[in-house]
């Protein structure tokens, strides 16, 4: 290539180089634009710049790796663009290489990249800085929850310690407001933490088969409570044709679920809030769901709808001051859904209500389509309900089955329909219809021939205290609590309408009766010695008495140099390790130890944290710890803790299960006499301090699986049901045993509505439980009782 060409052609670029073919690098070079100077001064205004000179001129930290990727492009006859630093007394200059090959020629243009590589260093500067805000946001949510979690773990064990003292109805009152709160307030750092893993990046999804419509019946279950103490309706609108059995994860759609209906509630102080799941579209294995909550509250204004979803965001301050909330539930909740792969949004009106809406495209499980049908071809139904929007929904699942059906909105007006001279089927009445309630209803028309032998559906709310045999004197066949499932309500009418082998027997159901019951497991207990390193005191009773109960020994470190000296002198078979503690804290201490035992005597090491993060969890892991235990923690999260760590040892002298449930285990005595006495024999003198004690632990546990229960929690509710299970299988309280038995097998079962059915049920079994054991201490034992 000619040089002088060349340079004509290029002398019209700014700042640039070109250089002839590096075959002859001592040859002079043509300087050409801005650049000259600069690169003349290389040369030192003596010798002609060559090309082997510019190659010296390179700067020191850039050389090797400029010439080594120059080298590797023009060995392939590869073009190359390389940028680097010269050596120049004044400033840094960078420039940018680049060559390419003509035939036997290889041309190289050299520009200034100075500009560029401010730029480059800007950006780059600006994303460093990102990461380290984003770092710092995640580690100041980390130590707020870990600050929060730890005067938090004192508040809830100091009144879960309180309930077991003797208090009037009004100090009850009081403590109860106390662990609400402390559940609400772990529920707010729960969302503040979910907030840090999204926008770290850090939150992944769990899919799995998943059943929608039971999730969508279980989130309205849990808010039906707070609907009924508003007198606002919550209605479930989920057709049996849509299919059910998606694969998606179950437990951030409830969430994002929890969080709408939540809102609905909060915002909704008249009518009524609807979950709404459709179904639009299925093509192949794919089906594509649209999911509403409507409600009838103080709306959305247009301006405020925009920044709904942002992060921190309100609608309306002055609002929030009136309703509260934290702001972050919308936005967890759009990030969530956009996570998997959909879209959310909301349509309002000031003063006309609210709907938010997402949609997603989920996967079908095969062979799922529906769990239930029903076939009520010429057959009539009517239904009797207040609520204009529910009898609607109830209206149609009853069509799809292909019922004749006839909706009245007023008891009174029913009444007086039935006395003529009609027939149905089926009937559906609502409890609450004024002066007329359903139960009255009942009564009233199974008197007349007409009527006697028509099954009476009662719908109840969530607040409603039932008597199942005074209803069934009345003359009802079922009742079911609303808002009700398509599923729930045609497994009732299947059962009600299904011909009895005996004609004067009525058939009776309850929600109870519409779940089974499964086998109960035996009493956990381990063997060894376990060691605590906690600095806070009230920490280090609650461990004492909850290892204890298992049948650890237990030793304590107020520090971590404390840990390593006694784990050093002594055999244990566990070590529960705090990870902020004075003198020496739990990763340090951790990493002693596994270098003074070494592997071939491995202690297995739990780290107590109130840092709940994942980031958490893996410090602990590095550190040479093998579990993790967030506080606060329940007693079954221990239990499993030491279930992964030790062996068991299941004892033949304690409690073995009583019994499976049936629906009958309500009529079974409020104590196990034999099972108690034999405990007293074994324990002789330590046992009335025992029962006292555990009586404390009853209130604690159930406070603890109210708190989990009204949150969603269902792991906790499964651990905390299994504990409590187990302590009253220890003294023989059966309806205590029984019923944390079946929130235990509805909580593994992710059944939401049959756990908070049960839970009124379990506060009267543990108030009959008390006052029979109190009642029993008093009693002298006669005779030893024999154990086999």
């Amino acid at each position: 290539m000619d040089s002088n060409d060349s340079s004509g052609l290029l002398s019209t670029v700014p700042g640039a180089l070109f250089l002839a073919d590096p075959r002859t690098p001592d040859a002079p070079l043509t300087l050409v634009g801005r650049l000259a100077d600069a690169l003349r001064a290389i040369a030192h205004n003596a010798a002609p710049l060559t090309l082997n000179r510019l190659r010296q001129a390179i700067h020191s930290d850039d050389r090797e790796r400029a010439l080594r990727d120059i080298a590797e492009h023009a060995a392939k006859r590869e073009p190359w663009q390389v940028t680097y630093r010269i050596d120049r007394d004044d400033a840094v200059t960078w420039l940018t290489e680049e060559g390419s090959f003509h035939g036997d020629l290889i041309s190289i243009y050299i520009r200034d990249g100075s500009a560029e590589q401010r730029a480059l260093e800007a950006v780059q500067h600006e994303l460093a800085d990102a990461k380290r805000q984003l770092q710092w946001k995640s580690d100041y949510f980390a130590t707020m929850s870990h600050e929060i979690r730890t005067p938090m773990n004192g508040v809830i064990g100091i009144a879960q310690v309180l309930a077991k003292t003797q208090l009037d109805s009004e100090q009850k009152q009081y403590l109860s407001t106390i662990l609400d709160s402390s559940h609400s307030l772990l529920n707010i750092i729960n969302d503040i933490l979910d907030l840090s893993k999204l926008e770290a990046g850090k939150l992944d999804l769990h899919v799995e088969p998943v059943d929608l419509e039971k999730v969508a019946y279980d989130v309205c279950q849990l808010m039906s409570s707070r609907a009924a103490e508003k007198n606002i309706e919550i209605v479930l609108n989920y057709p049996q044709a849509f299919p059910r059995r998606i694969n998606g994860d179950g437990g951030r759609l409830r969430q994002v679920l929890l969080n709408l209906v939540g809102n609905a509630i909060k915002f909704t102080n008249k009518g009524h809030v609807m979950l709404s799941v459709h179904c639009q579209k299925i093509a192949g294995d794919k089906a594509y769901f649209i999911f509403k909550v409507s409600d009838t509250g103080i709306g959305i204004a247009k301006e405020a709808q925009e920044k709904l979803f942002n992060p921190y965001a309100q609608a309306d301050a002055s609002v929030a001051q009136h309703y509260g909330g934290t702001g972050l539930g919308l936005q967890i909740s759009k990030q969530l859904v956009e996570m998997m792969g959909g879209a959310i949004g909301v349509v309002s009106k000031p003063g006309s209500g609210s709907t938010f809406w997402f949609c997603i495209e989920f996967s079908i499980v095969a062979d799922m389509r529906g769990l239930m049908t029903l076939n009520l071809k010429d057959k009539s139904a009517i239904i009797v309900d207040s609520h204009v929007v529910n009898a609607g929904v109830i209206g149609k699942y009853l069509r799809d089955a292909g019922a004749d059906v006839t909706i009245i909105n007023d008891g009174e007006d029913a009444l007086a329909h039935l006395s003529w001279d009609v027939r149905y089927d089926l009937a559906i009445f609502s409890r609450d219809l004024g002066a007329l309630d359903g139960i009255k209803l009942a009564q009233l028309i199974k008197s007349s021939a007409n009527h006697k032998s028509m099954p009476v559906v009662l719908l109840t709310n969530a607040l409603d205290r039932v008597d199942a045999s005074a209803l069934f004197n009345a003359g009802i066949n079922a009742y079911l609590r609303r808002p009700v499932s398509c599923n729930m309500l045609y497994h009732a009418l299947a059962a009600v309408l299904e011909p009895s082998s005996n004609d004067s027997e009525a058939v009776f159901v309850s929600n109870e009766h519409l779940h089974a019951g499964a086998t109960a497991n035996s009493s956990f207990r381990v063997k060894g010695r376990a060691l605590v390193a906690e600095d806070v005191e009230v920490n280090r009773v609650v461990l004492q008495a909850l290892l204890a109960d298992v049948g650890l020994a237990v030793d304590f470190a107020e520090n971590g140099r404390e840990a390593v000296e006694k784990s050093s002198h002594a055999p244990y078979d566990i070590i529960f390790m705090d990870c902020r503690m004075p003198v020496m804290d739990g990763y340090t201490a951790t990493r002693e130890i596994r270098a003074t035992a070494g592997e071939s005597n491995r202690i297995p090491i739990v780290a107590l944290t109130a840092n709940a993060s994942d980031d958490d969890r893996d410090r602990c892991f590095k550190a040479g710890m093998d579990d993790f235990l967030a506080k606060p923690f329940t007693e079954s999260a221990l239990h499993n803790t030491l279930k992964r760590w030790l062996p068991q040892a299941v004892s033949e002298e304690t409690v073995k299960p009583l019994r499976a449930y049936s629906p009958a285990a309500h009529d079974h005595a409020v104590l196990d006499g034999e099972q108690f006495g034999k405990l007293r024999t074994v324990m002789k003198g330590k046992f009335e301090d025992f029962a006292q004690s555990l009586l404390g632990r009853f209130q604690e546990r159930y406070a603890v699986l109210h708190g989990a229960i009204q949150s969603g929690n269902l792991s906790e509710a499964h651990e905390v049901s299994h504990a409590l299970k187990g302590l009253a299988g220890m003294i023989g309280a059966r309806r205590v045993f029984d019923i944390s038995f079946i929130i235990e097998q509805a909580a593994q079962d992710e059944d939401f509505a049959k756990a908070n059915l049960h839970m009124e049920k379990l506060e009267s079994a543990i108030k009959q439980a008390n006052e029979a054991i109190t009642k029993e201490l008093h009693v002298e034992l006669d005779q030893p009782v024999v154990l086999f």
